[in-house]
């Protein structure tokens, strides 16, 4: 299911790090699906 995130700032991860630098402080994320398996997950950051 698509979502967004609009607390990356609340993100402890390491993944959002350079997004946060950046100024930027939401994420949408959309799930790739094929046969009902899950491919991968585009995300944008904001």
């Amino acid at each position: 299911m698509p979502a967004i995130n609009e607390h990356l700032t609340l993100d402890e991860s390491v993944a959002p790090s350079p997004a946060r630098t950046a100024g930027m402080n939401q994420i949408v994320v959309l799930p790739v699906i094929e046969n009902a398996l899950l491919k991968a997950v585009l995300a944008w950051y904001l």
